[in-house]
């Protein structure tokens, strides 16, 4: 009686999932594997169960009747362990996202872009810089999604500071 209902309540699940798909232009995925196969264990138990009862199956013959091969338990147990992994897998989908949520809220707004002049790879923080020919250029404070290849920046919000290099995929972080 048990697996019924774990068949009936959990495994509506996997049936409605099973009929979407397929009402969706024949589309399989796990919900029809686990939906036939705990159907055709559950239903291959009634059945067995069923000839057991009427005297057709479970005679071997011999003086005594054996046991009819039944497994309610396997489509129990199999709807069960496949719902609890659906749930791990929300969860961490949640956490994944809440994680990524609070990375995105760390990020600054704005950064100070500082460009190179002449291949001089560093520059005042103040906002003014010289270059050989004495010239002073104001460095804008720019968007920090806009910093790229080559550029040299300080995010506002933190104290680091990072160079990107046109060779090299990665960003170095500067002392600052």
């Amino acid at each position: 009686m048990l697996a019924l209902v774990v068949q009936c309540t959990v495994g509506l699940v996997f049936y409605e999932g099973t009929w979407r798909g397929l009402r969706g232009g024949c589309r399989m995925g796990m919900d029809t594997l686990v939906a036939l196969g705990t159907s055709v264990a559950y239903g291959s138990s009634v059945l067995e169960l069923a000839l057991y009862a009427n005297g057709v199956a479970g005679d071997d013959g011999s003086a005594g009747r054996t046991k009819p091969a039944t497994f309610f338990d396997t489509p129990a147990l199999l709807l069960t362990f496949v719902s609890l992994g659906k749930l791990l897998e929300v969860l961490a989908r949640t956490r994944t996202s809440a994680a990524v949520t609070e990375l995105l809220r760390l990020r600054p707004e704005s950064a100070i872009v500082l460009e190179l002049l002449d291949g001089v790879g560093s520059g005042d923080v103040d906002g003014d810089r010289e270059n050989e020919s004495g010239e002073s250029k104001d460095m804008s404070l720019g968007v920090a999604g806009a910093l790229h290849n080559g550029g040299t920046g300080a995010p506002m919000p933190g104290p680091a500071s990072g160079v990107s290099s046109a060779d090299s995929k990665t960003t170095e972080k500067g002392s600052g």
